[in-house]
């Protein structure tokens, strides 16, 4: 799920 995968990506960036 490509989905899943952007969420994983916005939250690791938004995180930091």
């Amino acid at each position: 799920q490509i989905l899943v995968v952007v969420a994983n990506i916005q939250m690791g960036t938004l995180k930091t």
